[in-house]
């Protein structure tokens, strides 16, 4: 039986498995960027802080696992094609790696940049995409968003999933003038997002806050991370849903650890993604109609503001 497609496009340096800059272009094999072209329905998988390019694999491998499990050992998500992210969130400074959390955001906002105007450019006009992101992961989706809310006709991303967001719930605030990151959660983001957190994450409750509060720019002074706690503030999104993974450290998300209790709250995390993205099997009553809905070229939509989505004009690659 055929296993799922899954595509590796790399932000790191050639050559680099630890540390350095956002490189200019990604690393993607002619195979690989000809099926993210073809795809209809992405899924981007985005590591956090603190992952070389081992520890990133690891995690992706992780996930596909648990929901390999899920699917009782046959092929699932069909219909959508991984799209495995790799970037430079960490820093090749051996034990004291862990110190480059401030450079990490840098390099989170600088991906999200040049990774908005390669979806730009390289994925169909029908193309749709779901984004399942953890730690510092979901701050690159999060301004991932930021960085397609204003060009003319944006990918349409979908749904995402944040696991263990290292993200401030100040930067998604409604308020005036508009925080950092809600108005294009508003204006890109065409569903809604589910957020996954745990009051056991010690990173999220100490590490984060201490971080954001050192690094250079607007962070916050000792900010809440979205994935630490329910955030309850009125100007919470309508479309964020909110699911506590209890007992859940910040690395057991993915699914690489196999030990009792990372693993089960893994299988949690795999859970809350499989039913928010909809994930269908072999066998699966839902296989036919959703591989048939992808067929279909999508109909122009309208969110809450009235701004129609289209279709882009792509030109054709040889």
């Amino acid at each position: 039986m055929p296993d799922v497609e899954r595509i590796t496009l790399s932000w790191r340096e050639p050559g680099r498995e630890a540390g350095g800059e956002v490189s200019a272009r990604p690393t993607i094999t002619a195979s690989d960027e000809r099926a993210l072209m073809q795809a209809q329905h992405l899924v981007l998988l985005i590591h956090g802080y603190n992952n070389d390019t081992k520890d990133a694999k690891k995690a992706y491998d992780g996930f596909h696992a648990r929901q390999r499990d899920l699917a009782g050992g046959e092929r699932y998500g069909i219909g959508r094609t991984f799209v495995e992210v790799y970037w430079p969130g960490d820093a090749a400074w051996g034990i004291v790696s862990f110190l480059f959390y401030m450079g990490s955001i840098r390099h989170a906002i600088q991906t999200a940049g040049r990774l908005a105007g390669y979806l730009a450019e390289h994925t169909r006009n029908s193309a749709r995409i779901d984004i399942v992101a953890h730690s510092m992961g979901c701050r690159l989706a999060s301004e991932l968003l930021r960085a397609l809310k204003d060009r003319p006709i944006p990918p349409q991303i979908e749904r995402i999933v944040f696991m263990a967001g290292a993200i401030p719930t100040f930067m998604l605030q409604h308020r005036a003038p508009p925080r950092r990151l809600r108005p294009s959660y508003d204006r890109v983001l065409r569903e809604g997002a589910r957020s996954l957190y745990s009051g056991a994450d010690m990173v999220l409750s100490f590490a984060f806050p201490a971080g954001q509060t050192l690094a250079p720019g607007a962070e916050g002074f000792l900010p809440t991370a979205l994935g630490h706690a329910e955030w309850t503030d009125a100007t919470v999104p309508y479309n964020l849903d909110q699911q506590q993974n209890p007992g859940a450290g910040h690395g057991d998300y993915w699914g690489w650890n196999d030990k009792p209790r990372p693993l089960q709250c893994a299988k949690k995390a795999a859970e809350e993604v499989r039913s928010y993205l909809q994930f269908p099997s072999t066998g699966s009553r839902e296989v036919s109609k959703r591989v048939m809905m992808a067929n279909n070229i999508l109909e122009p939509r309208t969110n809450e503001t009235g701004r129609e989505k289209v279709g882009r004009d792509m030109p054709v690659h040889a």
